[in-house]
């Protein structure tokens, strides 16, 4: 029997909305399924549809059993276990602390479902201004992206209202550090991390910022992946670094969970280890910055807590 929460525990008073928004977070997460994310044509082949089911087909075929399971966990298990959670929070006239506890988890990692996100978004931009072989966005690819958005903020809202997030105390951060990980953030979103290296296709230098630009510039499918990177891979990570700085545990915390260069970090290592075969790269010193920025975000975090113990 699930123990129930303590009779001073915050009540249920979570918005009506929060039901259909799951409910349209289920729907989209249903129709990715069964739709492509991406379409690639090569110039003396035939068009091939990419989709989540097919990617992890791909890197089992492979034989990267590693990578096919982080993919299943993250971008097709995961979102449905975490909205089952989120819709028993939503009904719960009186959430369990066992309940709070998995509402809490569930928050911290739900950014790691956009892992697939930027593995596409990679592959728009390698494949960009190319003449023996293109990529195109399809429906499936913004579907995705909103299922998990959607349910990121039901989640943030339902866990303000029953207080699930409880941040862990932290002093204001070390402003070497900050200024560490807000110069090593900037060379990774500038400097490129990726770049072409093959005699049939045209040699291009990708970075963050014109990852973000090139696929601004396509389909309107890739405008909300475009905007996510700016938002989430851009913007967030130095207003987490701002509101550490201030010792505002609340905000860095909230932002925290919004910040996805660790993600994109991530999306970087699949496509090195099982990408290249599709377009062949070179990596830049803008993937070292990235690594770097992580690093040193992660200390500044650290040295912050281990000052409020």
């Amino acid at each position: 029997m699930e123990p129930t929460a303590p009779d001073d525990a915050p009540r249920n008073r979570a918005p009506r909305w929060i039901g259909p928004a799951l409910a349209l977070s289920f729907a989209l997460n249903v129709a990715a399924l069964v739709t492509p994310f991406l379409e690639t044509e090569s110039l003396l082949g035939r068009p091939k549809l990419y989709s989540l089911p097919r990617s992890v087909e791909l890197m089992w075929s492979a034989r990267l059993y590693a990578l096919a399971l982080l993919v299943v966990a993250f971008s097709i298990v995961f979102p449905f276990a975490k909205l089952i959670v989120l819709w028993r929070a939503w009904r719960s006239a009186n959430p369990s602390e066992r309940l709070l506890r998995q509402l809490a988890f569930v928050e911290s990692y739900g950014k790691w479902s956009m892992l697939d996100v930027f593995i596409v978004c990679l592959l728009l931009s390698l494949t960009g201004d190319q003449y023996f072989i293109a990529g195109r966005p399809l429906v499936g690819l913004p579907c995705f992206l909103a299922a998990i958005v959607i349910s990121m903020l039901c989640g943030e809202v339902l866990g303000q209202r029953l207080s699930a997030h409880r941040p862990q105390p932290q002093a204001r951060a070390k402003l070497g550090w900050v200024l560490l990980a807000a110069a090593a953030h900037v060379a990774a979103v500038f400097m490129p991390f990726l770049q072409v290296d093959s005699f049939w296709l045209s040699s291009h230098h990708v970075s963050i910022a014109s990852m973000a630009r090139s696929l601004y510039a396509l389909d309107w499918a890739a405008w909300a992946p475009a905007f996510s990177i700016t938002l989430f891979v851009v913007l967030a990570p130095v207003a987490s670094l701002a509101a550490q700085y201030r010792g505002e545990s609340e905000s860095a915390t909230f932002l925290q969970r919004w910040s996805m260069l660790d993600v994109f970090l991530l999306a970087l290592v699949v496509y090195l280890v099982e990408g290249k075969s599709f377009v062949p790269t070179a990596i830049g010193n803008g993937a070292y910055w990235l690594a770097a920025a992580m690093g040193f975000s992660l200390v500044a975090r650290r040295v912050a807590r281990a000052s409020a113990a």
